[in-house]
């Protein structure tokens, strides 16, 4: 939602002001008809023409002492925004949730299949199995 001044509503073109008129004609105390007692407008406008530089989602602001945000600042890259910092944090929380969860599911999958069927792979196996991933892994790496 995008609150538009009556006055301001000559700086959008026209029909970008008719169309948010159209699918919300709505004033500040919700009374349909498109103006309230001071004049303005509230408008859904669709940013379809503004996408490639406008974000379509803010994240929650939040506080914090003042000696975390210096801690923080002090950490950032050589030309690296706050902003660019915690958007790559929140992926990065992001990716790491879907692979704990995908293995949390995995593993309840694994126990129900043990108690169902009593079958279960030896210690001795996984630990030697994944033993090898290492060293296969270490061994191209030392390429």
């Amino acid at each position: 939602m995008v609150i538009i001044a009556a006055k301001a509503r000559a700086r959008l073109p026209r029909r970008v002001f008719r169309n948010a008129l159209r699918a919300n004609p709505f004033t500040f105390d919700g009374v349909p008809g498109g103006r309230s007692h001071r004049g303005c407008v509230l408008a859904s406008v669709t940013h379809t023409q503004y996408n490639a530089v406008m974000k379509t989602a803010v994240i929650p602001q939040i506080r914090v002492e003042p000696e975390l945000r210096a801690e923080l600042e002090s950490v950032l890259n050589q030309g690296e925004t706050l902003t660019e910092f915690v958007e790559a944090t929140v992926r990065n929380a992001i990716a790491f949730r879907r692979v704990q969860t995908d293995f949390h599911a995995r593993a309840q999958a694994a126990s129900a299949e043990y108690h169902r069927t009593g079958v279960s792979v030896p210690v001795d196996a996984v630990l030697d199995r994944l033993q090898s991933k290492l060293d296969a892994k270490r061994k191209k790496l030392a390429r």
